[in-house]
């Protein structure tokens, strides 16, 4: 009997040493893996587009070349200034007048230029005026504002082309200041709406206008040289005129008097 108790209580205690759980599961160690090479960093992602500032309306000086309440009237008036008139950039532009902050509304009207120089405006509304008659300025808030001056926009010539050249064929006898006041003539002829340049003549002495691309009048400068210097004034319809006024106003004085026109 004591070595069956013996037997019984061995069985019992193997019985309790196998049992096993999930408390009782050791869990499996797994060794890290070594990277066979240093780990490439992931590309940064490209920045989003920001998206274009919208233009904001600024200061310019409209010139309204027609108008009408009817927008087809409107039309036929852009079309016709479109096939005649000067073109630079997107002028000419059709606007509706209550789309634009300075403006009465109620209007469809044909505009020439924007430019954000007033007295600029004022020369384009005075020459396109020659031939579009009523034209004026007006002053207003838009996008598209234009950052031109009359040197060289043809927007500023009168319809009747003329022009001045001063020229310089040689420097011997020529006064010092001369080119100063020469600069001077040509600038405000410029300004008032008319073709004008210094010239350095050469051996052709021929000078040639052009209005665009469009050669106007070939103007011969042989005749005047035997003074070396000077001005020689042609304009439409008009025969070249030759003279040496020193004097800024003595020059302004024969150029506005051959060609009858005002330069301020």
């Amino acid at each position: 009997m004591r070595l069956s108790a013996h037997l019984l209580l061995a069985a019992a205690l193997l019985t309790v040493g196998c049992e096993t759980g999930p408390e009782q599961q050791v869990p499996a160690t797994v060794a890290p893996i070594e990277p066979a090479g240093p780990v490439a960093e992931a590309p940064e992602a490209p920045p989003l587009p920001v998206p274009d500032k919208p233009a904001e309306p600024e200061d310019g000086f409209m010139v309204i070349v027609a108008g009408s309440k009817d927008q087809a009237e409107a039309k036929q008036k852009y079309e016709a200034f479109s096939k005649a008139g000067p073109k630079v950039g997107d002028f000419p532009a059709m606007f509706v007048s209550a789309d634009v902050e300075g403006l009465n509304p109620g209007f469809h009207i044909v505009v020439a230029a924007i430019p954000r120089d007033e007295a600029t405006a004022k020369q384009m509304a005075k020459a396109l005026g020659t031939k579009w008659e009523g034209t004026y300025v007006r002053k207003v808030k838009v996008v598209g504002v234009e950052d031109v001056g009359c040197d060289k926009d043809p927007r500023c010539l009168l319809a009747r082309w003329a022009a001045i050249i001063a020229f310089n064929y040689s420097e011997d006898g020529v006064p010092d200041e001369w080119g100063a006041n020469t600069a001077i003539v040509t600038k405000r002829a410029r300004a008032a709406g008319l073709i004008a340049r210094e010239a350095k003549m050469d051996h052709n002495m021929v000078d040639t206008i052009k209005i665009g691309n469009k050669v106007v009048a070939k103007v011969e400068i042989g005749p005047f040289l035997n003074d070396q210097y000077g001005y020689v004034v042609v304009g439409e319809g008009k025969a070249p005129e030759y003279f040496q006024g020193f004097g800024v106003d003595s020059a302004i004085d024969s150029i506005e008097r051959h060609l009858e026109v005002e330069i301020p």
